[in-house]
């Protein structure tokens, strides 16, 4: 487990939007590789100068030289093969390369605010109004009024399961088209009434998502969109593991070592 720093953590939020958030984004970049550049990423150092960035990564530079010396050094005296010290050459060599990358191209503070710019490599890449409404529905949720839901029947049972408690656990069950869905999302705005805080709704399967979303809004509520995270499992994982700024890499080494079966 690796704790990222700002800079890969940025990029990962960018893929994220691309990958799993931003509807649209996924489908204009598969078709057109130039679209991932729409975006540009920055980290803004609000409290500090270009001296004060420098300071912030000098640490890590030195750490990372005095490691690439060292292996040379290792090679040189033939305690590594020549195999071991190209591999850990090129790796250190990628770091170094990252790390250089964040330290001057990626971060910005009050005094180079204009080095912020558009990529230059954009040529026949048009943003369009609807991918950035999605950006905007997703930075700035919007409220749903409560005339915006409709009436709905609920039957006893069903009233009794839309009910949020604290601690409450439930397993419901039932064939298609019973309404478990339509129980879900009255449950998770009455949650979000109830604590007025997040309502987290996770789903294996991704194509749920909207559905989800569609049978929210149509509870007669008046609410934030802000309020919910609608989300499958491994969707969500990453976004947790990135916001905590965490580097996961799984089977590391030989995968078969690493699977119990």
């Amino acid at each position: 487990m690796t704790v990222l720093h700002s800079a890969p953590a940025t990029a990962n939020y960018k893929k994220n939007f691309f990958d799993i958030h931003v509807n649209g984004l996924l489908e204009k970049r598969l078709r057109d590789k130039n679209f991932y550049n729409i975006v540009s990423v920055y980290v803004y150092f609000h409290c500090a100068d270009k001296k004060g960035v420098e300071r912030f990564y000098q640490d890590s530079v030195e750490s990372l030289f005095q490691q690439m010396q060292e292996n040379t050094q290792r090679f040189k005296s033939k305690d590594i093969s020549h195999f071991d010290y190209c591999e850990r050459d090129s790796y250190l060599g990628r770091k170094k390369k990252k790390l250089l990358r964040d330290a001057t191209m990626l971060s910005v503070t009050k005094d180079n605010l204009g080095k912020i710019a558009f990529s230059k490599n954009l040529a026949g890449v048009s943003f369009e109004e609807s991918i950035y409404n999605e950006f905007v529905r997703l930075l700035c949720p919007p409220y749903h009024y409560e005339n915006e839901g409709k009436a709905i029947a609920y039957t006893k049972l069903q009233s009794r399961l839309c009910e949020s408690d604290s601690g409450a656990r439930a397993k419901i069950c039932g064939v298609a088209g019973s309404g478990k869905t339509t129980v879900l999302a009255k449950r998770a705005v009455n949650a979000l009434k109830r604590h007025e805080d997040a309502v987290l709704i996770l789903t294996f399967n991704i194509t749920l998502q909207m559905y989800i979303k569609g049978k929210i809004s149509e509870v007669r509520e008046g609410f934030s969109w802000g309020g919910f995270e609608i989300a499958h499992y491994h969707g969500f994982l990453t976004s947790a593991f990135n916001n905590y700024g965490i580097d996961i890499k799984f089977f590391e080494g030989d995968p078969a070592k690493s699977v119990p079966w």
